[in-house]
């Protein structure tokens, strides 16, 4: 049987959220739970939230703030299910996400399942497949945020506070390098927004080179190769418009 945990921490994306309501709702597999934590948002999420209709798959969170990782760990520690992944209020699974994901990670006994993705700067759009074909390469930074985990796995590693969001680069490097099962799915299964009030688009080029440092203090840079290999030579991408 199917059991799929779904992380959502918020913090001020008001905008966004029902889009992935929706999304979420309409899965064409439907054994999961949705955790979604409001991170001490200054919006109007919280009363966003609680106009959905009652889904007992849904459980709301409203919590002080403490950052992203933070509260994503947070929500670890109430995960469920077998299967993990961590979307954020300003990414959009397709439809299909769930099931391709599951169909995928128990077909080997993968630990983690990679997809590609689409980007977007400021606002959401359908993903266009034949602009997926045809599109540039993005330059990483981190991992597709289109995933999945075995939960057992995620709760022992955690989200390091400390990169915020470098702390996915940190966990695959752990993965590439500790012997983890890693299984890909060359199809967009997700969409991203980039804004500024992403934790990506937030962070300053100062902010960016303190994480950098901070990275490359506890894993050699070479390592990286290992990543290029992957996301690049291998074709797990991301592109964004």
């Amino acid at each position: 049987m199917s059991k799929i945990t779904i992380i959502t921490p918020i913090y001020n994306h008001s905008e966004f959220i029902q889009k992935l309501y929706v999304k979420m709702i309409n899965q064409t597999l439907e054994d999961w739970e949705w955790i979604v934590i409001d991170d001490g948002s200054t919006d109007n999420i919280w009363e966003i939230l609680n106009k959905w209709p009652k889904d007992n798959r849904i459980t709301k969170i409203k919590r002080d703030h403490s950052g992203c990782c933070n509260t994503i760990n947070y929500g670890l520690e109430l995960a469920k299910y077998p299967y993990l992944s961590v979307i954020g209020a300003d990414d959009y699974p397709m439809l299909n996400f769930m099931q391709k994901f599951y169909d995928k990670i128990t077909s080997k006994d993968f630990d983690v399942v990679v997809s590609n993705y689409i980007g977007y700067k400021h606002e959401f759009r359908e993903v266009d497949l034949e602009k997926q074909k045809k599109g540039k390469r993005y330059q990483w930074e981190s991992f597709s945020p289109s995933y999945l985990l075995k939960t057992e796995v995620i709760k022992k590693l955690k989200f390091d506070p400390e990169l915020e969001n470098f702390s996915d680069l940190k966990l695959w490097i752990i993965f590439l390098t500790k012997g983890y099962k890693i299984g890909y799915i060359r199809e967009c299964l997700f969409t991203n927004v980039r804004t500024g009030n992403s934790l990506t688009g937030r962070i300053t080029p100062e902010v960016k080179q303190e994480k950098w440092n901070k990275f490359y203090a506890e894993f050699p840079e070479e390592l990286c190769s290992k990543l290029k290999k992957i996301f690049i030579e291998d074709e797990i991408r991301g592109v964004y418009e």
